[in-house]
């Protein structure tokens, strides 16, 4: 049984968005592409953010979208950890909060330390650097259990040797059954992209 198993079509406007992506085993998946070919809509649609007009979705045993039974299974219970480009930390929270998810994820602090943000874990949003946001971003969503993780250009911001860091804590979560689908912004850093192309495509993962 396949970890994650997409057919969609999903248009707005003159843009479309059509075809298979399947993942068979847990792995880390570095995708890429040009801009406006559809990649971040494409997590969007895994996540449940945006609806296909026509497609089915089934991660695992669950089925979670399909037109023809009318199944659309809401975001929140789709257990899938979605991190977006934007930064949503809540302002008024600190970094063991937020991570942590007010302690109903304690795995966040663990994350935090690995990934190398333990001395600001009593500040504020706004007393951190970028890197050191976009780090807690990554802590926070890594914490939550659930076994498909979608990152969207989530190490974009950070300098060479946070990068690196990162990048190896998100790889050793693989090792834990997890599955990892991470839009990546300079494709040439990495091994063996998976390239979306613009139009119908046709995408599949042992």
């Amino acid at each position: 049984m396949a970890a994650l198993d997409l057919s969609c079509r999903y248009q707005t406007g003159s843009f479309t968005l059509e075809g298979d992506f399947k993942i068979h085993r847990p792995q880390l998946v570095y995708l890429s592409g040009e801009n406006g070919c559809g990649k971040s809509t494409l997590l969007k649609l895994i996540a449940g953010h945006l609806t296909p007009n026509a497609g089915r979705l089934q991660k695992g045993a669950h089925l979670l979208f399909d037109t023809t039974t009318r199944i659309n299974v809401r975001p929140e219970y789709r257990d899938i950890a979605w991190q977006s480009q934007e930064d949503s930390l809540f302002p008024h929270a600190t970094v063991k909060k937020i991570v942590s998810w007010w302690q109903r994820h304690p795995r966040g602090i663990e994350l935090a330390i690995k990934l190398g943000i333990e001395a600001h874990l009593d500040r504020l949003p706004h007393q951190l650097s970028g890197g050191q946001r976009a780090l807690s971003l990554l802590a926070r969503t890594l914490a939550t259990p659930y076994d498909l993780v979608l990152l969207d250009e989530p190490l974009a911001s950070l300098d060479d040797v946070r990068h690196d860091l990162a990048l190896s804590v998100i790889q050793n979560e693989v090792q834990r059954g997890r599955t990892i689908v991470m839009i990546v912004h300079h494709p040439e850093r990495y091994n063996s992209v998976v390239q979306l192309p613009r139009g119908p495509f046709k995408i599949e993962l042992n």
